[in-house]
């Protein structure tokens, strides 16, 4: 029988019994764990090896046809694999560490957040408007501005739409979309919201996401540029507000500041994060690289 023949044979009897497929699957990367950096390179090395395939077949046999059979044989198997195990090369994780470049991880999600303008200090910023100041010990929170953030986080718990209704609504007037087009994609790891097939904004948690929608609703009364600043630097300000708080947006629990070895399966870092002991939950992360010279989320 021709491979070609035999990988459609098989391809057809598992697609007829999903028990047996699903066992040869490796759970911990295809599904949801499937990464997308790790699947691009395979795929990419599937086309170069399908490729040479068909190269190496047109100058044994001088024949078209066998040479696109081969590589198209090579790259369906190939796509197989990866289907079944997440990747073609043993080691894609370590390979995807060491050699993609970090902007292009950004761009698929992974690894830490990379500042697109490299010239604006969202702490400096914080600073400049006020609502960050220099305390007995170390920068704080300005108390009004505090007293006025915590208020407006329990008001989104106590409003008579539920939390999740008055999370798109928020959202939806901050970038001015159609609330009814925003959905919510929540997991452990964050919380995501898509406008359409656009994904518009990515929380750590959902109490980041109350913490960052609360505040503004009270920073356009310190800054003044507010609604010049585009959207990316609005979320920066937020996002690095959430340094500060020390009680979580939705259990009251208390925050506590830590450093940690954050490692997925393409990139490792150093954070610096605040967590909530009560329920868990991200508030803040910064890569740690000289120092704390690295960018919040």
């Amino acid at each position: 029988m021709h491979l070609t023949t035999l990988l459609w044979t098989v391809l057809n009897t598992m697609s007829r019994s999903p028990m047996k497929l699903s066992r040869l699957k490796r759970p911990e990367y295809t599904g949801t764990n499937r990464c997308l950096p790790c699947t691009a390179v395979n795929v990419a090395l599937a086309a170069v090896l399908a490729i040479g395939s068909a190269a190496v077949v047109a100058v044994a046999t001088a024949s078209a046809s066998a040479a696109s059979l081969s590589g198209l044989t090579i790259f369906s198997g190939a796509l197989f694999v990866i289907y079944l195990n997440g990747y073609l090369v043993p080691g894609t994780p370590s390979l995807t560490k060491r050699y993609l470049p970090r902007r292009l991880l950004a761009a698929f999600g992974k690894g830490p957040f990379v500042r697109l303008d490299a010239t604006f200090d969202p702490d400096e910023t914080l600073r400049t408007v006020g609502v960050v100041i220099e305390g007995r010990d170390d920068l704080q929170l300005l108390p009004a501005f505090e007293r006025a953030w915590r208020t407006a986080i329990d008001d989104i718990g106590s409003a008579d739409m539920s939390v999740e209704a008055e999370i798109t609504q928020r959202v939806a007037s901050l970038g001015g979309f159609d609330a009814t087009e925003i959905e919510i994609a929540e997991s452990p790891e964050a919380l995501r919201m898509w406008y359409g097939e656009e994904l518009i904004a990515t929380w750590p948690s959902r109490a980041a996401c109350i913490a960052d929608i609360a505040a503004a609703d009270i920073l356009p009364e310190y800054d003044s540029w507010w609604y010049e600043r585009s959207l990316a630097m609005q979320a920066e300000l937020l996002g690095a507000l959430r340094l500060f708080l020390d009680r979580c947006p939705v259990c009251y629990g208390a925050v506590t500041l830590s450093l940690e070895a954050v490692s997925s399966c393409c990139y490792d870092y150093d954070v610096v994060a605040t967590t909530c002991d009560g329920c868990n939950a991200r508030l803040f992360e910064v890569e740690l690289r000289d120092g704390l010279a690295g960018e919040g989320s």
